[in-house]
């Protein structure tokens, strides 16, 4: 039978794992828009252009933020499986 502690453990590193792969994923993401914006040659001149097509909805600080959680929540989970592991 599975401990409680050890079902923590394997859930945190999920946790952890997922969270790494939104944060990541949410920067490269990030990092394709404004390539995709400034690859353009009309924006390299004109500020305002650029500013314009900025697109503020694009997701990926969605991606980051949602990673972010995930990553507290199964640090938070690992912690704990641990504490509970070393306290028996």
């Amino acid at each position: 039978m599975l401990n409680e502690w050890l079902i923590m453990l394997i859930l945190g590193g999920a946790f952890v794992l997922i969270g790494l792969g939104g944060v990541f994923w949410g920067k490269k993401e990030a990092g394709e828009d404004y390539q995709s914006i400034t690859a353009r040659a009309d924006v390299h001149t004109d500020t305002r252009k650029f500013l314009e097509d900025w697109e503020a909805d694009s997701g990926s600080g969605a991606l980051k933020l949602g990673g972010l959680l995930a990553l507290v929540v199964g640090i938070f989970l690992l912690v704990l499986g641990t504490v509970f592991m070393l306290r028996g």
